[in-house]
């Protein structure tokens, strides 16, 4: 639609169980109640509306000018006070007692809601309620449905991503609450911080926002904007010193409750008193209306908000993303490029089991996160963003993790209480790092994925099952019942795995750690890959090294790391970051413009039991495949207990002995069978620069001082060159060596 849509005043909307509702203009506001229980309500409000932009585009409107401004007074949602915009599942009681009569369809999962404009305008005491129903059955069983969706999406036009500015209002309540599990939050805003105080024009919420409301996953999107001063504003940002503890409250149900009877057990909560436990008993005192607040009520039982202990609680995982925006126009500038960033003394500590995961242009990490056993994801982009009219003559980064940052996803023992008195608890093993886009990782910070360990108690029969049917004769008459028996025994968990991709380059030198709980656990996996930085108009071939590998040191043997640290901080501190971007990019600093480095050192010191060392290989990539060639720059030794895989491009150089000692080892570019059986086998290609064409790449073995001494159990051979070396050596005395591509040594 051209024009506003409206829900007016004293004019409810229902809609059946599970159905659909579609509001599609230039204005939708909400004076009344709209309800689909279970269903989806999508509502899309546009600055520019599409069909507007192409009358103007057609006529000539925008030619040779810039994207067009803001329309004031267009693109808003508003939802106004006290209102209600419920997708929650079905409440239904099919007790004897109650005289209600539903049909035999139900729908208790929580229904999605969707907003979408260039603002989103929440009034003062709205609610927005996705929760999970309740069903009660005639015998007295329950069923419960886990919570939904609410996406909140403001601050551009939500077709024109160049038209930004727009406002995200939180003035009501979200909730997707569930006894079971909590729904999904998405909300994006022109620029958010977390924490702190925040200038004008970014929202700004505090660290208690991921307590609220009963959501399991919360994933917030910034634009980025530039501040008076035309610095940048990180599309998101959390601020020093803020601590984030995203956790998820829990709906408990209490049969047949009076009012007096749920006071007395909102008021004993203690540990598992909600955010909102306070206002609810003050509601009910006032009888003021508490579903706002995460009571509702089904009959004479109560479901009211708890924080279960960790463990019985579902973890609540955390998303936090800046896209950024370019007018085409505007060459010399980039309007918002994307950042994250978390800033020096901030903390992310998930539930054991939780992701927290990053995603920018930039991301800087000058903090703590924390997700045992979970998974913390990194991504920045595949090249730095610059203005059109600039041409790039080294690669910056687009991860920067400062020397204080430490990311641990290592594992933890929660424990429970037990009836016993027992020592019980969840071991979780080490989890995921995975980090990627031109990492520039600074000496100091700490990844960690390691397992842990614990003593835990055990009925024999859990250690061995043979006793399952043995009961001792006098068990309960002179000595402890069967049923209460319990030995005490260590339980070790796995390292998990830490998995660095760079781009253009890859400086990394953290300490990295997936060590094995115990010793009846294994360590974990350490993977390690890297592309490299080509000029504008360079040519380039298949068989190029990607990656540097020494046996001890940091990347500043290559590159200029400490000049790449104060580039970034200096451009999200400068008042004319275009410029600072201008004059930067001509002036490459020392050492290599980009290509991956890393020591093996730290895979030795790690625990780590398992090695992909350059065994990423893009074949479909553009306009070459390319990676996993690696290039030695020194002698080196690979010992592993559990496996090594190396060199996946296919291509080793090194005028140093090589050796790799492990159970199993993989080493060459796996072989591609052509689509035409008749075509032969091509593993190399190159790019040519001036003509845009990708022939065939004879890349031809040289001799030399190099050798490379392979010895494992089991050998996967396949298509390997090697430069640099004279000697090649496979040993598998006790095993196997199986050849699936072609060998050239010179």
């Amino acid at each position: 639609s051209e024009g506003d849509i409206a829900v007016p005043q004293n004019s409810p909307l229902e809609l059946p169980a599970g159905g659909s509702l579609r509001l599609v203009g230039r204005n939708i506001s909400f004076a009344s109640d709209v309800s689909i229980p279970g269903g989806s309500l999508t509502a899309i409000a546009y600055n520019y509306t599409p069909l507007a932009y192409a009358q103007d585009a057609a006529l000539g409107v925008f030619s040779g000018l810039p994207a067009p401004s803001p329309i004031a007074g267009q693109g808003i949602i508003r939802l106004s006070s006290r209102v209600l915009l419920d997708v929650a599942g079905q409440f239904i009681d099919e007790r004897p007692s109650t005289e209600n009569i539903h049909s035999k369809a139900t729908i208790l999962k929580g229904g999605s809601m969707s907003l979408t404009g260039y603002s989103v305008l929440l009034g003062t005491n709205s609610l927005i309620d996705a929760s999970g129903g309740v069903r009660a059955r005639p015998n007295g069983k329950f069923l419960y449905g886990n919570g939904g969706s609410i996406s909140l999406l403001a601050g551009k036009d939500p077709s024109l991503s160049t038209t930004t500015g727009g406002v995200l209002s939180l003035g009501g309540s979200l909730q997707a609450y569930s006894a079971t599990k909590g729904g999904s939050l998405t909300i994006q805003a022109n620029a958010l911080q977390i924490g702190g105080s925040a200038p004008s024009g970014v929202l700004l919420l505090q660290p208690d926002f991921f307590r609220k409301g009963g959501f399991t996953i919360y994933s917030l999107a910034g634009i980025g904007a530039r501040a008076a001063d035309d610095s940048l504003i990180p599309g998101v940002k959390v601020a020093s010193g803020t601590m984030i503890e995203p956790v998820a409250e829990n709906w408990r149900h209490m049969p047949f409750t009076h009012s007096t009877k749920l006071q007395k057990a909102l008021s004993a909560l203690g540990e598992q008193e909600s955010r909102n436990t306070d206002a609810i008993l003050l509601a009910m005192s006032t009888n003021s209306d508490t579903r706002s607040l995460g009571l509702r009520n089904l009959g004479m039982d109560s479901l009211f908000p708890v924080l279960l202990p960790e463990g019985l609680r579902q973890p609540a995982s955390l998303t936090l993303s800046a896209g950024g925006f370019d007018d085409s126009f505007t060459e010399d500038r980039v309007e918002a490029i994307g950042v994250v960033d978390l800033r020096s003394g901030s903390k992310i500590h998930a539930d054991a089991g939780a992701s927290v995961r990053l995603s920018a242009n930039l991301v800087r990490v000058a903090s703590e996160i924390s997700a045992p056993g979970g998974t913390i994801e990194i991504s920045g982009g595949s090249s730095f963003r610059l203005p059109s009219t600039v041409v790039a003559s080294f690669a910056l980064p687009t991860v920067h993790i400062t020397g204080e940052a430490k990311l641990s996803v290592a594992g933890k023992t929660i424990s429970l209480a037990d009836p016993y008195g027992w020592n019980s608890g969840i071991i979780h093993p080490g989890g995921t790092i995975k980090i990627s886009g031109n990492i520039l990782a600074e000496a100091g910070s700490i990844l960690d994925a390691s397992g842990t360990t614990a003593v835990l108690d055990f009925h024999p029969s859990r250690l061995n099952p043979a006793l399952v049917s043995m009961v001792p004769k006098n068990s309960g008459l002179n000595s402890t019942p069967w049923q209460r028996r319990a030995i005490a025994a260590q339980v070790d968990s796995d390292g998990g795995r830490i998995e660095l991709t760079g781009s253009q380059f890859l400086y990394v030198d953290s300490n990295l750690s997936a060590r094995a709980g115990g010793e009846s656990a294994m360590g974990g996996t350490l993977s390690v890959s890297s592309g490299r930085f080509y000029p504008s108009g360079d040519s380039r071939t298949g068989a190029d090294t990607n990656l540097y590998v020494g046996a001890s040191g940091l990347a500043s043997r290559i590159a200029d790391t400490t000049a790449l640290a104060a580039m970034t901080n200096s451009l999200l501190a400068s008042t004319d970051p275009d410029n600072f971007l201008a004059t930067t990019a001509l002036t490459p600093p020392a050492g290599s413009t980009g290509i991956g480095f890393f020591a093996m050192d730290r895979f030795a010191s790690g625990g780590f039991d398992f090695l992909d060392l350059g065994f990423k290989y893009f074949a479909s990539a553009s306009p070459i495949p390319y990676g996993g060639n690696l290039e030695f720059l020194e002698s080196v030794s690979i010992s592993a207990v559990g496996a090594v895989r190396l060199a996946g491009g296919g291509v080793i150089r090194s005028a140093f002995p090589v050796s790799v000692t492990s159970p199993f080892v993989a080493i060459g570019q796996e072989f591609r069978a052509p689509l035409n059986p008749a075509d032969p086998f091509e593993p190399f290609r190159e790019f040519n620069a001036g003509t845009g064409g990708t022939p065939i790449y004879n890349f031809a073995p040289t001799g030399g001082a190099g050798s490379l001494s392979l010895s494992a159990s089991l050998i996967d051979l396949g298509t390997l060159v090697t430069r640099g070396l004279s000697t090649v050596s496979l040993s598998a005395p006790a095993g196997d060596i199986r050849g699936n591509g072609i060998l050239s040594v010179a």
